[in-house]
């Protein structure tokens, strides 16, 4: 999917180059395919595609500076069986949909291209298994960060914006927030050429309508052509506050 958004969000230019821009992917994408989280499962050899993918077009076409890639921190897998019994009331048998084991291939899969490319690597996977106990401290449920995980990721980026000659105060945002984006459900999602063009389009829409601070509340008043299969029907409605 972040390679179907990418373009919209930083389309290509010809001229005033962008400072820096940070690829921040994998902790999903190395969900198990046979547990309760699969459909958030990217194959490794299609993670590393992608990641390297995006960093040709922003380097490329989009005119970014520097494009910085960010590893995949570990998960805790007693955190997240716990998270899911509490939080969902949901036995996870086979154990967590998410391991130790998987997320590092990922992560080294982040850290070899870094070097293949020729990028700077935050390697947060490394750096929070050097914390004694992570997951309690750097993870609020097996997963996502507390402010203590996210200040950590915040000072790597850091310690890599001085090292490239850039401070905190020299970048401007340049992009929606996440909460401009268009939530969506990829499920059933075709790979049809039409499919995938009308989700651009919609998207495309969508983006433009934010950027003038008018907030489409029903996607399923925004008409597309016809044949566009269920695409639109996986698009659902927009109701965060700007």
């Amino acid at each position: 999917m972040a390679r179907l958004v990418l373009p919209h969000v930083l389309p290509s230019r010809s001229e005033d180059p962008r400072s820096v821009v940070t690829i921040f992917f994998g902790a999903n994408d190395a969900a198990l395919s046979d547990r309760t989280s699969y459909k958030q499962h990217v194959p490794l050899d299609v993670y590393t595609k992608n990641v390297r993918w995006m960093v040709g077009y922003l380097r490329g076409e989009a005119k970014i500076r520097n494009v910085i890639l960010i590893t995949p921190p570990p998960v805790s897998e007693p955190h997240r069986v716990a998270h899911a019994l509490k939080t969902y009331g949901i036995n996870l048998p086979l154990g967590s949909e998410r391991t130790v084991e998987a997320t590092s291939k990922y992560a080294a899969a982040c850290r070899d291209l870094a070097g293949e490319l020729n990028v700077p690597c935050v390697d947060l996977f490394s750096r929070f298994m050097a914390v004694e106990r992570y997951g309690d401290v750097l993870l609020n449920d097996g997963l996502h960060l507390t402010p203590r995980g996210n200040a950590m990721v915040a000072e790597a980026l850091v310690e890599v914006l001085q090292e490239l000659g850039l401070g905190v105060d020299d970048i401007e945002l340049d992009v929606p927030l996440w909460d401009m984006m268009l939530p969506c459900d990829v499920e059933g999602m075709s790979e049809d050429v039409d499919d995938l063009l009308v989700a651009e389009a919609v998207l495309e829409s969508h983006l433009n309508s934010r950027r003038r601070g008018v907030l489409a509340t029903r996607l399923e008043e925004t008409s597309a052509p016809p044949g566009s299969g269920e695409v639109l029907s996986n698009f659902k409605s927009f109701h965060s506050s700007p």
